[in-house]
């Protein structure tokens, strides 16, 4: 293992809008819910994620992705790309995609970079979500400060109801991968557990 010096945490924060199903302009009490994940990290070019079960059709699948910025994704099939950011300093890259799910979907999600390198890769899975409109908005904050709290960056949404879903991507060693979640929040999916620490990151 190289024993050169990691430099300071890069700290990528995504906030993510989802949208409430609506008819017209009237607005019903939030009927989104939380249905699987699955999670996984490793220094290679391929993860494979094991899709969960209890799957229906129109469910919304989110990939949360973080590799290092020399490396190129492909699209997860059937996955549209949301946003992707690059930090500002380090060496980090994190991607966003989702897809509206037919509700048959099973066996392994491969998520494959153009080279072998260490990556975090995270899907969740939500239910009740609009599926014409789902994503409200995002927005994606990145600092190279040491610290023990950062802030996630503002959205605001334009649609009662919506459910905010918070990812934070670190480029991380041994030493500063724990996080605790927002308050309000609940922690879905945590990838903290060694096989992508170094150049590429935890989500």
């Amino acid at each position: 293992m190289p024993t050169t010096a990691l430099p300071p945490p890069l700290l990528q924060e995504l906030a993510l809008d989802w949208q409430v199903p609506r008819s017209g302009l009237v607005y019903g009490p939030g009927t989104i819910s939380f249905v699987g994940r699955a999670f996984d990290g490793a220094n290679s070019a391929t993860v494979n994620l094991t899709w969960p079960g209890g799957l229906a059709a129109n469910d919304q699948a989110l990939v949360l992705w973080t590799f290092q910025n020399t490396a190129l994704p492909t699209t997860p099939t059937g996955f549209t790309l949301v946003t992707n950011n690059d930090g500002a300093t380090g060496s980090m890259r994190t991607y966003l995609y989702r897809k509206t799910l037919a509700g048959t979907e099973s066996g392994t999600l491969a998520c494959t970079l153009d080279v072998s390198n260490r990556q975090s890769v995270c899907l969740v899975i939500y239910r009740g979500v609009d599926t014409t409109t789902p994503v409200d908005g995002t927005a994606v904050q990145t600092t190279g400060i040491s610290g023990l709290t950062h802030t996630n960056p503002a959205l605001a949404p334009t649609v009662a109801n919506c459910v905010i879903v918070a990812s934070i991507h670190e480029r991380a060693s041994s030493i500063d991968t724990g996080f605790a979640e927002p308050a309000g929040f609940l922690k879905r999916a945590d990838t903290d557990h060694g096989l992508a620490w170094g150049s590429g990151g935890t989500v």
